[in-house]
């Protein structure tokens, strides 16, 4: 997980994790950089030849991950992404 620039409890809450699963691993940026540049140090550090990139703000369903990385069997396929679905319930708001 890439914490960029923050100034809240994240990266606590990320090491905490990363003691009892050794999948997590924590990678801060001082500062915020931005999306792209997150991606990148995450990438940076990937060791797998398949990477999934999970935005913290959407929820995937059950098996879209299963789905998306399935598609990598076609040796053709070289990136694979998911259409987002906004849902509208009255536990989310949004801008106006």
């Amino acid at each position: 997980m890439v914490a960029s620039g923050c100034h809240d409890s994240t990266e606590d809450i990320i090491r905490q994790r990363a003691a009892t699963d050794s999948r997590v691993q924590l990678f801060v940026q001082e500062k915020r950089e931005g999306k792209t540049s997150a991606i990148n140090v995450f990438l940076a550090h990937a060791k797998e030849n398949i990477c999934v990139l999970e935005s913290a703000d959407t929820l995937p369903h059950e098996d879209a991950i299963e789905n998306m990385v399935r598609m990598f069997a076609d040796p053709g396929v070289g990136m694979t992404g998911a259409h987002k679905v906004a849902v509208n319930t009255p536990n989310t708001s949004s801008a106006i």
